[in-house]
């Protein structure tokens, strides 16, 4: 994978979060989710993956199931088999990692480890399906990003952690913007929110330094048309959404 995660340069990257959510396809992070994203022109799969008790990479976001089912049976203290009986109970359907990436030979996910068991999960994923060159590894925990870049056998693409954004944020306050590739030379991105708490992450300066060091900058989640254009006037280069569909026809428009 090059340094795009697109594997070329459009106008801008379209990250389908958690797949393209339809009347067809009314449940997230499932195949027909991720089908319905890549048949509206999505470039690359933004979802979540979670570790089963008995070692499953799972890709699910929540850590229980409440939301789904009203029961709180926690993801990691259930086996695969378990949880996909719940979750069919009530229509949902539940994928694992590996059955996602041997569904979608030559689709690009973004996936977020979101407990530490996961990272080892993915990554023997990864590992057994030679996925690496076509799968970016984040998580909000540098930790968790950490311990399954580790674990991945060959060069993996990666984002920046919560903690990392904050001292990349620093650093270009105070006009240290050349120290970036020193301290963060590894990632391929930064994928952001517009603002957490007092502080912007979406000035045309802020994106311009980021990509300076040789960074992409992604913002999510992103549904909104002026929204979109907003953040690609200022130089993004991508954006995570739950409306691929809306950001296929804005860069359409801009082509």
């Amino acid at each position: 994978m090059s340094s795009s995660l697109h594997g070329k340069t459009p106008a801008f990257q379209i990250l389908a979060h958690r797949g393209l959510i339809t009347e067809d396809s009314p449940h997230e992070n499932t195949i027909a989710a991720f089908q319905a994203a890549l048949a509206a022109g999505a470039d690359i799969i933004e979802t979540d993956v979670r570790a089963t008790s008995d070692g499953v990479a799972l890709v699910f976001h929540d850590a229980d199931l409440l939301r789904f089912t009203g029961q709180k049976i926690r993801i990691g203290r259930q086996p695969f088999s378990m949880l996909k009986s719940h979750l069919g109970a009530v229509g949902v359907q539940l994928h694992s990692l590996e059955e996602v990436l041997l569904t979608f030979p030559s689709a690009r996910f973004n996936i977020d480890v979101k407990d530490i068991r996961a990272a080892s999960a993915v990554a023997e994923v990864v590992n057994r399906h030679s996925a690496a060159d076509r799968v970016l590894i984040t998580s909000f925990r540098k930790r968790r990003r950490a311990a399954a870049l580790r674990s991945i056998s060959n060069p993996v693409q990666s984002s920046a952690s919560a903690t990392e954004l904050l001292v990349i944020y620093l650093l270009i306050k105070l006009r240290l913007g050349r120290l970036l590739p020193v301290f963060f030379g590894s990632l391929t991105a930064l994928q952001i929110p517009r603002s957490s708490g007092l502080l912007r992450f979406d000035s045309a300066g802020f994106i311009r330094a980021v990509q300076q060091a040789g960074l992409e900058v992604h913002y999510w989640t992103i549904n909104s048309p002026d929204e979109m254009s907003e953040l690609l006037d200022l130089g993004a280069n991508g954006l995570v959404t739950d409306r691929c569909d809306l950001a296929v026809n804005i860069r359409q428009n801009r082509l």
